[in-house]
């Protein structure tokens, strides 16, 4: 389990919601400027409302809003939710499996 967890490519996760949040916002705002292109005087929208903030004179992605990772509590309710979910859909599983039993009891009687 420890080799997977340190072979893991992070790159791959997907964004979290304040990083999509963010990243969409910037891509509205090249929507914005590709779509005005041809105007001669494009409507100015300010950078810092659309994904990005000045750091030391220069535009920076501004990544998130709130922590950079989720607490304790957040983590383990959603375990809690994600097992009770799965506790629920076993029980499913099951009466779909004792249902198909049933069904092929019956074809073995005709």
């Amino acid at each position: 389990m420890l080799k997977k967890i340190i072979g893991y490519d992070a790159s791959s996760l997907p964004p979290t919601k304040q990083e999509l949040l963010q990243q969409i916002k910037r891509t509205l705002y090249i929507c914005n400027v590709w779509c005005n292109a041809h105007l001669a005087s494009p409507t100015e929208k300010t950078l810092e409302n659309y994904g990005w903030t000045i750091i030391d004179g220069k535009y920076e992605y501004y990544w998130f809003d709130g922590p950079q990772s989720p607490t304790f509590d957040e983590l383990s309710s959603d375990f809690q939710a994600a097992h009770d979910d799965n506790n629920g859909n076993d029980s499913c599983q099951e009466d779909n499996v004792s249902s198909e039993e049933e069904s092929s009891d019956e074809m073995d009687e005709d």
